[in-house]
């Protein structure tokens, strides 16, 4: 029984799972600090709260204009809600077509820094590089974390792999990009 394919549905599953999604602030002006609210105030007495000045600029200074669509007042479709579900005849298998290609020659992984890990980090950074290697899986490593595991196939940052995939693009691959926020790796997306 072959267990690649087990392990790199792992791999990618756990990789997966420890992402973190930006925590939303929620301030009101009376309760900022005295510079921020004078700003605010000042943004309010011109009609344009939080709009950029180039923005502004390429709509004019009015800023954009809201569009309001009154709803039906219904919840939810009935018509929809109460259709049977459709059948789904499948082996529950996916299949692609790669051109004759391996798969471990067309999926490629960008994976950053894990900053949330704390003292266990160089430990889980150097468990992911072992398997990585393990599995063959073609991958570049970003962050100053992964770089203590690794010199191979890693950048300091994402501006450096930017560079990196100027002169040699991942086009024609599936590219898993995997990462903290703080490594910016959704800078590098654009490029691929």
């Amino acid at each position: 029984m072959n267990l690649r394919p087990f392990l790199i549905a792992s791999v990618l599953g756990l990789l997966a799972a420890c992402a973190s999604n930006p925590q939303p602030q929620i301030r009101h002006a009376d309760r900022l600090p005295a510079g921020q609210a004078g700003q605010q105030a000042s943004d309010a007495d011109s009609g344009v709260s939080g709009i950029r000045k180039d923005v502004l600029e390429e709509l004019g200074r009015d800023g954009p204009k809201p569009v309001i669509r009154r709803g039906s007042g219904a919840p939810i479709n009935q018509a929809a809600a109460s259709a049977p579900p459709p059948s789904l005849t499948s082996s529950g298998q996916a299949s692609f077509n790669f051109e004759g290609e391996s798969l471990h020659a067309v999926v490629k992984a960008i994976l950053g820094d894990m900053l949330e890990l704390g003292a266990d980090s160089r430990t889980e950074h150097d468990a992911i590089v072992g398997l990585v290697n393990e599995l063959n899986i073609d991958a570049r490593f970003v962050g100053p974390e992964f770089q203590r595991s690794t010199s191979v196939r890693s950048h300091p940052n994402a501006a450096a792999l930017l560079e990196f995939l100027k002169n040699e693009p991942l086009t024609g691959h599936l590219v898993l990009v995997k990462g903290s926020r703080g490594i910016k790796l959704e800078t590098v997306v654009g490029a691929l």
